[in-house]
């Protein structure tokens, strides 16, 4: 890449049903949704900056934003993202808000390897260690293979927090084998 690239993109969405299948203050949860939208950024091939956001559809209030940087050559790129989610509702406290930060840290081991170590922290009150994670990674022209080592420190009524291992298989003219 010689020259850099700007991309940018708005959007919300329009339900024909009134039937909804998604809970009370998604943002999906009425005909129309919130808007979304995100500006990426990259002066050139060693930098990478993000914008994301949510607005609620009547205030245009904040409901979500996230800025990252990913920054460095594919022999060694660091990630850094803050996530900011602002609940809305009449019984909204100030433990309901969450504001996280991620980094991760890569490197192209080869033409086909990847290696990944990642960290997601909780920064709001009682905060802490969300999810680390290792990620090696095989990614070549006929099949993709991940292999995922990550201890997740939450849980709630469906998900037990723990060291678990996930690996995916993907063929890629034919699909995904988890």
């Amino acid at each position: 890449k010689d020259g850099g690239t700007i991309s940018g993109l708005i959007g919300q969405s329009y339900r024909l049903n009134r039937r909804t299948s998604f809970p009370p203050l998604s943002g999906l949860d009425t005909k129309f949704s919130d808007f979304v939208g995100r500006l990426d950024v990259s002066p050139n091939q060693y930098l990478s900056l993000q914008y994301r956001f949510r607005l609620d559809k009547d205030s245009l209030a904040s409901r979500r934003s996230e800025i990252g940087a990913t920054v460095g050559p594919d022999l060694f790129k660091l990630n850094l993202t803050y996530i900011d989610v602002t609940p809305r509702g009449a019984t909204v406290s100030p433990f309901d808000r969450s504001k996280e930060i991620f980094a991760a840290a890569s490197t192209q081991l080869s033409r086909y390897w990847r290696a990944t170590i990642g960290h997601r922290h909780n920064l709001g009150p009682g905060g802490g260690a969300i999810r680390t994670e290792f990620l090696l990674q095989y990614d070549d022209e006929c099949f993709a293979f991940d292999f995922t080592v990550g201890r997740d420190n939450t849980s709630d009524r469906d998900f037990r927090s723990g060291t678990k291992v996930m690996l995916r298989f993907s063929l890629k003219t034919i699909g995904d084998l988890r």
